[in-house]
């Protein structure tokens, strides 16, 4: 059964082109790259799939603001119109880690003709904002930081999503990739299913994969050198440390909180604020700071 891999991205960095070196020697030719609103002279090295807001409604799918993070089963639709002739298709972010010798984790795959492959699949939190309005299906979900689809899977899958898009759905609550595929494809009883799991163990055994915490790709060739694992997140220093600021600025509710206190400082008071929340940041930082460069 011919598979085609692409590396789903927004970007063209090192951990995009690690992904690429890792696995273009096994699957040359049916190797691809997703591309989100591509950057001007950002030429990948090797055949591209271009996505952007404009394509996703030709194809009639609803365009909500961050839709390139959270609908990675945009970038399958259009993977597949693409490349229609394909048995299989499968999805890798640039944050899924190859260690070892990839070679038999894609032989073993393609020995395996389910409908549906991907890690823990299992219930998912109907409360959660992304399951409150995916449909008249239990809320099922998987980590789609690495998946597999038939051709049929993903047919069926487009042919709901382009039906989603029509409701009057809030964007808030706008089922993201993995539950709203997973859901309700997983209530398709004609459809296959294989877990990573438990067809292919070993390679996942003893070795991070999940949504979180980050792992930065240089502890990874130290701890994972010579064995066959596949792990995620792993990321290079540059992302990290983009990444925990984000995370650290983003996900605190005390700014919300204070919405209307902040509204009375002035841009200076904004700029005081700031300094004095880096000044208290950078102490409990270097509370992680490595004995060896504490005594530099």
């Amino acid at each position: 059964m011919k598979t085609v891999v692409a590396i789903r991205t927004n970007k063209w960095t090192v951990n995009e082109q690690r992904v690429f070196q890792q696995l273009s020697p096994i699957l040359g030719n049916n190797l691809k790259v997703v591309f989100h609103n591509r950057p001007a002279g950002v030429v990948p090295p090797v055949e591209c799939v271009d996505i952007s807001n404009s394509v996703m409604s030709e194809m009639g799918l609803h365009v909500i603001s961050d839709w390139g993070w959270r609908c990675g089963d945009y970038a399958y639709y259009a993977l597949r119109a693409a490349y229609p002739v394909f048995d299989n298709y499968m999805l890798v972010e640039p944050d899924v880690y190859f260690s070892g010798d990839p070679t038999a984790f894609f032989d073993h795959l393609a020995t395996i003709s389910n409908d549906i492959v991907a890690l823990r699949l299992g219930d998912f939190d109907p409360k959660h904002r992304f399951a409150r309005r995916v449909g008249p299906v239990p809320p099922k979900r998987a980590i789609f930081a690495l998946t597999r689809f038939s051709g049929r899977a993903l047919d069926r899958a487009y042919a709901l999503r382009k039906t989603y898009s029509t409701q009057n759905i809030p964007d808030f609550v706008y089922s993201n990739d993995e539950v709203f595929v997973f859901s309700n494809l997983l209530a398709d009883t004609t459809l296959t299913v294989a877990d990573l799991a438990e067809v292919a163990p070993e390679w996942f055994e003893g070795a991070q994969f999940d949504t979180a915490p980050d792992l930065l790709s240089e502890h990874v060739d130290q701890d994972y050198h010579g064995k066959n694992k596949i792990l995620h997140p792993v990321v290079d220093r540059e992302f990290f440390k983009k990444a925990l600021a984000k995370r650290m600025v983003g996900r605190t509710g005390v700014l919300s909180q204070s919405s209307r206190a902040l509204s009375a400082m002035s841009a200076q008071e904004m700029d005081d604020i700031a300094d004095i929340a880096r000044d208290q940041l950078r102490e409990h930082l270097r509370g992680y700071e490595s004995r060896s460069d504490k005594g530099k």
